[in-house]
């Protein structure tokens, strides 16, 4: 994140994750990411690999809470 800021100097830098945690995008935005792209499912245990590193609704509003803690 850091080298992308100093990069892109004036831009926003954003980070898309693809873990099925909240520490990474929170971690992210504490090192100077505008922008998480982060999916999202109704449940992780239906069927299809994808659902399994998503977050459910209560776990991505966890990561919005945690980030708006972290950015303000």
């Amino acid at each position: 994140m850091i080298s992308m800021e100093k990069k892109f100097s004036g831009d926003a830098i954003g980070y898309s994750d693809h873990t099925p945690c909240i520490e990474i995008p929170i971690a992210a935005v504490s090192l100077g990411a505008k922008v998480i792209e982060k999916y999202g499912t109704i449940n992780n245990h239906m069927e299809g690999s994808d659902h399994l590193t998503r977050l459910d609704p209560k776990e991505l509003n966890a990561m919005v809470k945690a980030i708006r803690n972290v950015d303000s």
